[in-house]
Formats: C-alpha cells, structure tokens, sequence
C-alpha cells in the first residue's frame, strides 16, 4: 500500500493529548481517523516524525578536506601519491588523481541554465541563421 498523507500539527498535537489522558493506540486512531501504525509510530518518537533520514552512500572524503588537498595541489605541486600520505587519506591513489580532475570550486562554476543550450529543431535552427545573415537597411 502506498503511503498516507503526514499527520498534521493539530493530529499530531490531539494525539498527544489523547495519549496523556492514558487512552491506547488503537482508541486514539479511530478517535482521530487514522491507522494505529502511524499513531503508533508518532508515538514512539514525537520529535523526529516526519523528518527524512539521509539516503545513499556517505562519502568517503568530505568536501573540506578535499578543498584543502585541492589547495596544497596547486600551491606545493604534490603528486597524488604525496597528496595520499601528507593528508592521511583512506583512499587509493586513484581516487585521489579523479577527486583533483573533477573539483570545481562553487564560486567558479557557471549555472546550469546557462550553459546548456535547447536542443532546437532542424527548421528553427535554419531560421536562425538566415535570421543573422539578413541585412538590415
């Protein structure tokens, strides 16, 4: 089944009420018209209901440590394998050789909406430059 909508502020807050008046999970969702498990749930953890864990894989460098590796690259000229030891990293030499090719620094990046282009169609990219190659009198 997918999932329901989130409890609101004011369910969240009558379930609580309804909970210090000593009344059960099972009372409380048919009082306030919702499943047990979500009432349940709420229960067992008020505060982090609702909040989303963090998905994915974690990184293995963080991003202030590989702006500083960035950094000493550029000013001291250190190999990979150099830049390895002297930071005490936990990846191989690879990762450190693909971590300096594909850093942009974020005050040098250009948006993304500038710099893609629209595809355009075969008849408006003629259009186009017949527009530019008209002489204007």
């Amino acid at each position: 089944m997918p999932r329901g909508p989130q409890l609101t502020e004011q369910e969240r807050g009558k379930i609580l009420a309804y909970r210090e008046a000593g009344m059960s999970c099972r009372m409380i969702s048919s009082l306030i018209g919702r499943s047990k498990t979500v009432v349940n749930n709420f229960l067992n953890n008020p505060k982090s209901y609702g909040k989303l864990k963090p998905t994915g894989r974690k990184k293995s460098i963080a991003e202030e440590k590989v702006e500083r590796l960035i950094l000493s690259e550029s000013t001291k000229g250190l190999s990979a394998s150099h830049l390895k030891v002297v930071a005490n990293l936990n990846v191989s030499v690879r990762r450190v050789q693909q971590l300096i090719r594909n850093f942009r620094h974020p005050a040098t990046q250009v948006p993304r909406s500038t710099a893609i282009r629209p595809n355009l169609k075969n008849t408006q990219a003629i259009n186009e430059v017949e527009d530019e190659n008209v002489e204007v009198s």
